[in-house]
Order: structure tokens, then C-alpha cells, then sequence
């Protein structure tokens, strides 16, 4: 039979396959592992940290009230976190603190106490509707592509390109009712190999891991 040469991936590289005429070759998708902690914060005004949950101090209202991370993400990462019913405030990423409007959050999830909207400095080019407080939503940042999740179902992908390093931002608009458990994580992308043949043979000329 005649043998032809499948040129792989990026992140396949250093296999290499040779294919039998009516091979079939399957493989399973890149998967990707995340390490996560809590939100340490720090420029606060007008709130205070009880851990990683951030509660509004200040009167009701936008502009007076909010945080930045310590942690930074150099590349690809996420924020994820719920709010506390009748919490009203903007979480998201930035590149950057200015001050603490919600505009100042260049890719953020607003929770309006009804509904959970994509935010974007300012703009809200999507809404992905009602919520409880058991809902967990993230703001993920990978390569310049950041996408929105809740319960971990992309709801919404941006168009507009991430420029790092990011930090955690927030804007707070009600008092009391507070940010719950957010969360800063770093993910790295392993790609699994999983090769499946049929109808002919599979050789691997070198292996990676």
C-alpha cells in the first residue's frame, strides 16, 4: 500500500505517524489542568476582605467601592466566583487599575442581583440571563482569546484580544452583600496523544512523555 505522512499539530510535535491507505486515526482532544487559589486583595477602598469574599463598606452606589488582586497572570488564567443574593457588582480582569468604576474592568461578568451580564469597559454585549447563588461563573483569558463561562459552559467569547498581565478587578455597588469565593488560577494545556488505528498499521517514531 502506499505510505503517506500526516503532519501533526503544533502541540503533537516529535510524533511521528505513518498511515497505511484506509487507516483510520483518532485522537482524543487536548485537555487542560488548572491550579487555583484564593483572591488576595489588595487597593481596596471602601470595602473589606473577610478572606478571599469582599464586602462592600462604603454607601451604595458605583465608584467608591473595590479591590485589585495581588496575584497577576503573566499568561493564560481565570477568575472564577459566585455572588451572595442581592449582591449588585462587576468582577472580571484587567490589565491595569485606574479607579473603581466598573468601566475601569476590561473583561468582567455584572451581576445586576437579577441577571448575569457580559461586561466589557463599559459595554454589554451579552446576557446570559437569571442566576442563583450557587452559580459559579469564570472570566478566562487564554492566549488573547477570553471567553465567559457559567457552570462551566462558555455563555460567551469575546471579541475584543486580551493584553497581559491581567489582574483581578472589581466594582461594587451594593453594601453588605458580598463577592463569594473568588478564585485566581493558572491553566496549562497537556496534550494527550490517544491513538487509535484500524484498517492498517500505526507506527509512533518518537514519543513525547
Amino acid at each position: 500500500p502506499v505510505l503517506r505522512t500526516c503532519q501533526l499539530a503544533p502541540h503533537l510535535r516529535g510524533i511521528g505517524v505513518l498511515l497505511a491507505a484506509g487507516l483510520i486515526v483518532s485522537m482524543a482532544p487536548t485537555r487542560a489542568s488548572a491550579q487555583t487559589e484564593d483572591v488576595a486583595w489588595r487597593a481596596t477602598v471602601g470595602v473589606t476582605a473577610s478572606g478571599n469574599d469582599l464586602s462592600k463598606t462604603a454607601a451604595g452606589g458605583w465608584g467608591n467601592a473595590g479591590a485589585v488582586s495581588v496575584q497577576t497572570l503573566e499568561s493564560n488564567g481565570f477568575v472564577e466566583f459566585s455572588g451572595a443574593r442581592g449582591a449588585v457588582f462587576v468582577l472580571g480582569l484587567s490589565k491595569g487599575d485606574t479607579n473603581q468604576t466598573p468601566q475601569d474592568i476590561d473583561f468582567g461578568i455584572y451581576l445586576t442581583g437579577t441577571s448575569a451580564i457580559v461586561y466589557q469597559a463599559g459595554s454589554q454585549p451579552f446576557n446570559s440571563g437569571s442566576y442563583t447563588t450557587s452559580d459559579k461563573f469564570r472570566v478566562e483569558a487564554a492566549g488573547n482569546v477570553v471567553r465567559y463561562r457559567k457552570n462551566g459552559v462558555v455563555v460567551y467569547t469575546s471579541t475584543l484580544a486580551a493584553k497581559f498581565p491581567l489582574l483581578v478587578d472589581t466594582a461594587i455597588n451594593t453594601t453588605g452583600a458580598p463577592v463569594v469565593d473568588p478564585r485566581i488560577g493558572q491553566t496549562t494545556s497537556s496534550a494527550e496523544a490517544g491513538l487509535t488505528a484500524s484498517e492498517g498499521t500505526l507506527a509512533k517514531a518518537s514519543a513525547v512523555g
